[in-house]
């Protein structure tokens, strides 16, 4: 039964997936690092803006209203994370639903760092959203003095008083996670 019930769950998902990638196409530009896709969006001229996104989201958080604001005065880049969006996972173990592991902050700072390199973006102001500033943070401590400036919007990067709640932590248990 438990077999049947993960082979159905499998397909309804991949059939859901398939029509959500129908319904929302990439918006942006792929570009591979290291044999990884990255989806990036990027416009405006200027000094480089980098926008990375919170949890749950993907670079489509941005691209309302914040991008169309800023590329008057700067080249702006908006990535989605690893593993959200149309970027892919850094290793494909992070991509089974059998485990609660995923890229740390190092690793997807590593990765597009890596994108923007590739991009031609010189000395960026990383911006970081939510999750996201962890990211970014990494991103300036791991490669100092290759970033103009970083930028904390509503960062998690602070010690949190007293726990997560029911809401972070069925999610992110193995069976909750499989649950949702």
């Amino acid at each position: 039964v438990v077999a049947a019930g993960s082979v159905l769950t499998s397909m309804l998902a991949s059939r859901r997936e398939a029509q959500t990638a129908q319904d929302y196409p990439p918006v942006g530009q792929i570009v591979e690092v290291g044999g990884v896709a990255v989806h990036y969006v990027q416009a405006g001229s200027g000094p480089d803006l980098v926008l990375i996104h919170g949890a749950g989201g993907n670079l489509r958080d941005f691209t309302f209203a914040l991008m169309p604001a800023l590329t008057d005065r700067y080249r702006v880049t908006a990535f989605d994370r690893p593993g959200l969006g149309y970027t892919g996972r850094t290793d494909a173990g992070y991509d089974s639903a059998l485990t609660t592991a995923a890229e740390s902050p190092a690793e997807q700072a590593a990765l597009l760092r890596g994108a923007a390199e590739q991009l031609g973006l010189d000395a960026p102001i990383v911006l970081g959203h939510s999750f996201g500033n962890a990211v970014a943070l990494a991103w300036v401590l791991d490669y100092p003095g290759e970033t103009a400036a970083l930028v904390d919007v509503a960062g998690v990067s602070m010690p949190w008083p007293g726990d997560l709640g029911y809401f972070y932590e069925v999610p992110g248990s193995l069976w909750g996670g499989l649950l949702v």
